[in-house]
């Protein structure tokens, strides 16, 4: 199962991801559950996280903090739970079918855009291990019909 509890102050990143889990594979939805709790309630999150069997949080340095505590104090050597913090950030960027049409080259250069904008974004994810201000952790890339 795939839970993921919704920011209340951040509406869209959520709704960008379910409708990529659908694109790819609409059946992950049938075990997808969005919510929201209240996050200083201890016994529910601690609960919540002693199920999983992977923690992935983006969130306040000081939330990861103690999401990565509370998978510290709840996971035991016959059930791990693997936890993957993301402070402070989100961020993504966005690929639109104009760079990825065939034989578009940089202007004055013998480069293909689509190659250019590939290097670009493997460059942005390997700089900074992802730690950059601008340092994208997803690229969505826009889809085509053909």
């Amino acid at each position: 199962m795939i839970l993921i509890r919704n920011s209340r102050r951040e509406p869209i990143f959520t709704a960008l991801v379910l409708s990529i889990m659908e694109s790819i594979e609409p059946s992950l939805l049938d075990t997808t559950m969005v919510t929201i709790w209240d996050h200083e309630d201890l016994a529910v999150q601690e609960y919540l996280i002693a199920q999983s069997d992977l923690v992935v949080a983006a969130a306040s340095d000081e939330t990861i903090e103690e999401l990565g505590g509370i998978v510290s104090r709840v996971s035991t050597p016959a059930r791990p739970i693997r936890f993957q913090g993301h402070g402070h950030k989100v961020s993504f960027s966005t690929i639109g079918l104009e760079a990825l049409e065939k034989g578009r080259n940089v202007p004055e250069r013998d480069l293909a855009l689509v190659d250019a904008v590939a290097f670009l974004a493997s460059l942005d994810v390997a700089l900074w291990n992802q730690q950059g201000c601008l340092s994208s952790r997803v690229h969505f890339v826009e889809e085509t019909t053909e």
